[in-house]
């Protein structure tokens, strides 16, 4: 026969407080902390009057929901098909062979053809059309300087972030990385300034 609490060890039994996330289903787990963080959390949380778990819930879920902002960011609009745009790059060439960039059958001129923007384009994609750009501008025999070559985009719309990683790239200021693909524009040249601050 089971054993009934006493009314005094009753009365001193509280209730967990209703947890609301979402209507999702709360799981148990484990973390490890360092005994420096852990009393550090525990004092924000006497003075917060909140439990360190929650904590801990509310830091973990604000820090998912940037991540996702992070993501929604990167989405782009009216995206371009990356075997079109392959197609369109390997297609812009001069009649001796090389990258075009201007001129009727150059990149610029394909693009607006196709009325497509450097705003259509991700990371990976813009990265390889810096390249192709890159190429046809030292091929050009009478090269104008980069800002020159950077106002011929005006047109296709990039954005700000995207000329000046362009301009940075065509000056040999700045590679991409293979891990920069899942990055947006602006988050590489966050990481190309504090790489320059150093």
């Amino acid at each position: 026969m089971p054993i009934e609490p006493q009314e005094n060890i009753k009365s001193g039994i509280q209730k967990l407080p209703s947890l609301d996330y979402d209507n999702d289903h709360l799981v148990q787990t484990t973390i490890i902390l360092s005994e420096d963080v852990l009393k550090e959390l525990s004092m924000v949380a006497v003075e917060k009057g909140v439990s360190k778990a929650s904590i801990i819930r509310d830091l973990l879920k604000d820090y998912l929901s940037e991540i996702s902002e992070a993501k929604n960011k990167n989405l782009i609009e009216n995206p371009i098909d990356d075997k079109e745009l392959q197609e369109l790059l390997d297609n812009s060439k001069t009649d001796w062979g090389d990258v075009a960039t201007t001129g009727n059958n150059g990149i610029f001129e394909n693009f607006a053809k196709n009325k497509w923007k450097f705003s259509n384009l991700n990371t990976e994609q813009f990265s390889i059309v810096c390249q192709y750009l890159k190429a046809g501008y030292e091929h050009f025999f009478d090269k104008p300087s980069v800002e020159t070559f950077i106002s011929y985009t005006k047109t296709l719309e990039p954005t700000d972030e995207q000329n000046e990683l362009l301009s940075l790239y065509l000056e040999g200021k700045f590679t991409f990385g293979d891990d920069d693909k899942d990055k947006t524009v602006e988050e590489i040249l966050e990481q190309v300034h504090g790489f320059s601050e150093k």
